[in-house]
């Protein structure tokens, strides 16, 4: 899963892939050890996606384990790895009805179209 790591390695705050009983999850380094290991911090999906089938199995939460746990000495060379997309990329929603004419165009910023003409000034 994901893609190999880069020859210089991984950075302190960098997403990754992360292996923990042979699914692979979402994580952010916490640091790299000199010695080939790193420490994780594991991510947690936005709230607008939590309840995706496809995006919860990379996410360590769903396994139902303690998050609190799991993220330190993993070894970079086996267990690390850069992640094919980023976990908060939006998934293309199906449509279920035909789009409506009248709201096809976006919707307006009420605020916006009074401030760019110029018409009111609410501080003076």
């Amino acid at each position: 899963p994901g893609l190999p790591l880069p020859l210089a390695g991984i950075a302190a705050g960098q997403l990754v892939l992360a292996e923990h009983r042979g699914g692979w999850f979402y994580a952010n380094v916490l640091s790299v050890r000199k010695t080939g290991f790193c420490d994780v911090a594991w991510r947690r999906p936005q709230g607008a996606n939590w309840g995706r089938d496809s995006k919860d199995q990379r996410f360590f939460c769903s396994t139902g384990e303690d998050e609190t746990c799991h993220g330190e000495k993993i070894p970079i060379a086996t267990r690390i790895r850069l992640p094919d997309r980023s976990p908060d990329a939006q998934e293309p929603r199906r449509a279920t009805q035909a789009a409506s004419p009248g709201l096809a165009a976006p919707p307006r910023d009420l605020l916006g179209d009074l401030a760019d003409a110029g018409g009111i000034d609410l501080l003076g």
